[in-house]
Order: C-alpha cells, then structure tokens, then sequence
C-alpha cells in the first residue's frame, strides 16, 4: 500500500510540474526507483516510509497510529523502526509549529508532499537533532526519490536556512499558543483564555499516560457521601497499584509510569478482570452519576457504550446494565471487556443491544419502559483526545460533519431524558473541547425543554437542530443537576465550572501527566 501510495503522490507532483513548469520535464519518466542507501551510509526506507505516513495522516486523514501500523514501519529493525515513529509522531504534534518555521523563510509550496516532506526535514533538524549534512542530503535524496528532484534546489535553500537559525526557530517552538490550530486554540479560549490555549499546546506535544480503572465502586456516594468499605477500598487500591506498579489517583484509577512498555495481558488482575484500561477524565462521567444516586440495584442504560469501560463502572458500582451500541466492531470488544470483567462485579447485564441508540430508546419509550439512570456519552468531535490523537485536530471538522453531530446529540438527549423514571438520573458526556458539543448544546436543549439555563450562546448548534426539533415530549420536565466540587475527587473537582458543570481541559493535572480533555452535565426528571 506505502509503494501504491507513493506512486500516486509522484504522478500528481508529475502533474502539478507539467501543468507550472512545462519546459522543466523530460519527454518521458521512469518508474520509480526501489528505495536504497543513499551512497553515504543513510539507508533512505525509514524516511521514504516516514514520508507515506505523513501523507496518508494529512492528506488521506489517516489516523497516525493506523498508518504506521499499515505503512510497512513494522518491518523495520526496532532502532529504525523508533526513528520512523519518532520523527512522524513528532511532526505531526509540531506540525502548526513547524509550519511557522518553514514559512519565515518563504511562502509554503501549494504542493502537498513538497510540504510533507519539508516538514519531515525540519523536525529532524530542530526536534531529533540530526546534523544538518544528515538531515539536508537526505531530504533531497527522498525529493528525487518521491518524484520530486526539480524542487531539490528549494528543498536545499529552504532547510539550510532552517538549520542556520536553529536558536531563533528555537523560540517558535517553545511558543505553546502556536502548537494548536487557530481554530482549536479559539475554541479552548473559551474555557480559559491565553493560559488554557497555551497549557493544552503543551500537553497536546507530550505523551500521555496509560491509566487503569479498578473494579470497584467509584468513590463518593449521592452528596458526596462516602460509599459502604471506603477504608478497605483504600488499602486494596493501594496494593494494587503497587503490584500494577503504578499510582493511586483519585481512588479507583491507577496510573502507570511515563513511557510505560509493558504487555498489559501479562500484568497482575488482568486476567480476573480486576482493572481496564481508561484515562482518569473518561471515569468522569460515571463519578458524576453516582454522585448523584445510588447505584446499586438501579437500572441503568448506557446509550453508547462501547467499547465498555464506563460500562464496566456501572456494574462495578452495582447498576443493573442494558448497553447499547451501533457499531458491530466495538460491539464485540464491549463483549470481550465484559467476558474479562463484568463476573467478579457487584452489578448485572440485563441486555446487550447492537442498535441505533436513539430509535431503540424511542422503541422503549413506546412500550413505557423506563430506567433509573441512563450514561449517554455522545458521539463528538473527539477534540478532547488531542494528547492520544494529534492528527484528529490537523483540520477542522466539515460543518455538515459537525452539523450531523450537533443533531444527534441532541437527538440522544432527548430521547435519553425520556427514558428516565420520574427521578431518574441522566448523565452527558463529551470527549470534546467544543462549546457547541457541551456547554452551548446543553444550553439550547435545556431550552428547547422550556427550561433556560444559561448565557452560553453557539448558533451552529441551533441551526443544526432548528430544522428537526420535535416538541418536548408529553410529560417530560428535565432539570440541570449541577454538579459541586465536593462530589468528586480533587484531580476531577478542579474542573467544575460555576454553572456546575465539568469542563476538564488535557493541561488539568499537568504535574500528574495531564488528562484527556471531557464534558460532563447532569440532569434529573421532575
């Protein structure tokens, strides 16, 4: 596929010549040369593969990890194998970075794989260090390689003058503010002006921690109070941590050291299902829920809940679980984490749903059905996982995409409220840095339900549901339920907002390793 790839890219640069520099190309091309050593001891394949990721992650929109699973970086020795995922994963997080680099020497070329693999040169020059004589000759000898030699003598200009001011290049890339996108650093603004913008350019360029969940209730009980075994619970977290070798962070998450490379199969509890994988903010939600009800015994649904960890809360919290999910792959790995998990929990599976999320709720509203609680984390944007998937912010999302998501989410409030018992606790919650997927959404559906809540404005979201708002349903009367700051543990109470919701920014918790970035609100049927 790297080599297909490849040879796309150089017939489009072929073209794009053919069509500005006619007189520059010979009468006829010659197939493109198997990658070798460049005559200087450099073996050219890790940068030639390096180049095919980062085309397919900016212009295919290719998820980094996935192309450099499908790109042929595996074959590699390890030594080259980390080059490549070093230098591809570090252009991608400072490719706005960069950008600003290349661009104080001249305008960016229009050609997509000139930029790419400029970008490529200049991390090495400014991020790996790679002595420029390194660096420089083989960028051109990929230039020629990839189709492109009759932009060597850009190539050569631009990334000698690259390496010339290394010191004053050094400050763009201690700039935070310029690590972001525009359109996502005017987003996180929102949420905390300059200093959020810069603190999560910061953590969006480190690598994120790896965090368990421990089967066990999580923590604080409705108004914060404590949950039956608390003191026990504490000493078997903490032996657990120690044997997992890693730290105890809000009571029920263990937190594995930087750089963590072991094989999570083979680690104490896996096994027996006691802990899965799930970052301290993703816990959130379920936190939230059980703070503001009992658990035990209740019936719950969890609207979208592969690949189950939030799931795996609920029924380690006692919660009588129907899971629902459209999606037939991360259906089975919902099943896969219950088959290791769900037997040595307190709760019990009701039902496992493959379906719509929403016309299955519709369907149960039908038959007068209702739950005690119900955990909808919406799909969204994603902008929250900036840490784990940099290349998910590279551009913004289509407005038809967001447009469609805006709809759904509001669809899956509503039917989600209506599924609930008078009494009944919903819970939202987003993996978005996004106003309109969390603060202005919740807004304007507490409007649509006759109940003004807040001065948060976002014209997207109501120009996405305008067209299809249905009336409130018959019966239904929803409230905010705020949350406070005494209901969570520290590391997550530091992100309620006082409109009593939970806004967690990825620089929250900076000094513990940080957090992806969630939304959380709470809502009771009167």
């Amino acid at each position: 596929m790297a080599s297909r790839g490849r040879s796309e890219r150089q017939a489009s640069v072929l073209v794009l010549l053919a069509c500005a520099f006619p007189c520059v190309l010979p009468m006829a091309t010659s197939p493109a040369r198997p990658v070798k050593n460049d005559g200087r001891g450099y073996d050219l394949r890790p940068r030639a593969l390096a180049f095919d990721v980062m085309c397919e992650v900016c212009d295919d929109n290719r998820p980094l990890d996935e192309a450099l699973r499908h790109s042929g970086v595996g074959s590699l020795p390890p030594q080259r194998r980390a080059f490549v995922r070093k230098l591809t994963t570090q252009t991608v997080r400072r490719i706005h970075q960069l950008d600003a680099v290349l661009y104080s020497h001249g305008e960016l070329p229009t050609s997509r794989p000139l930029l790419n693999l400029l970008r490529l040169g200049a991390t090495q020059l400014l991020i790996l260090d790679v002595p420029e004589y390194a660096a420089v000759s083989t960028s051109l000898d990929l230039a020629q390689d990839q189709g492109m030699g009759n932009f060597k003598g850009l190539v050569n200009k631009r990334l000698r003058a690259v390496s010339e001011e290394r010191a004053a290049h050094a400050a763009r890339l201690a700039d935070m503010s310029l690590a972001l996108p525009p359109w996502l650093s005017a987003e996180v603004a929102l949420h905390g002006g300059p200093e959020a913008v810069e603190g999560v350019g910061r953590a969006m360029l480190s690598d994120p921690p790896l965090d368990l969940t421990l089967r066990m209730p999580p923590g604080l009980g409705p108004a914060g109070s404590a949950t039956p075994g608390d003191e026990a619970s504490a000493g078997d977290t903490a032996a657990q941590a120690a044997s997992l070798g890693g730290k105890v962070l809000a009571g029920t998450t263990v937190r594995l050291p930087p750089k963590f490379r072991g094989q999570l199969p083979t680690m104490p509890g896996y096994t027996d299902g006691a802990w899965w994988v799930q970052d301290l903010a993703a816990s959130a939600p379920v936190r939230a829920l059980a703070a503001g009800m009992d658990l035990r015994g209740a019936r719950t649904v969890d609207l979208c809940a592969a690949p189950g960890g939030k799931a795996l809360q609920l029924l380690a919290a006692g919660a009588r679980l129907t899971a629902v999910d459209r999606s037939s792959a991360r259906l089975e790995r919902l099943r896969e984490n219950l088959a290791r998990c769900a037997e040595g929990a307190d709760g019990e599976v009701e039902e496992v749903v493959r379906g719509d999320a929403a016309r299955w709720a519709r369907e149960r509203i039908a038959e007068g059905e209702t739950f005690d609680a119900v955990l909808l984390d919406a799909p969204c944007s994603g902008t929250g996982l900036v840490r784990r998937h940099p290349a998910s912010v590279l551009k913004p999302r289509k407005a038809v995409d967001m447009r469609r998501l805006h709809k759904a989410q509001h669809e899956l409030l509503r039917e989600g409220c209506a599924l609930l018992r008078p009494g009944g606790v919903l819970v939202y919650a987003t993996c978005s840095l996004l106003a309109s997927e969390g603060e202005a959404q919740v807004a304007q559906f507490l409007a649509d339900m006759g109940v003004p809540q807040s001065d948060w404005e976002e014209s997207s979201v109501a120009a996405a549901n305008a067209a299809d708002l249905q009336p409130r349903p018959p019966g239904v009367r929803i409230e905010l339920s705020p949350l406070a700051a005494e209901e969570l543990p520290p590391e997550l109470a530091i992100g309620v907002t006082p409109e009593g919701y939970l806004r967690m920014l990825p620089c929250m918790c900076a000094d513990q390793g940080g957090v992806d970035g969630f939304f959380v609100a709470r809502f009771v049927r009167t």
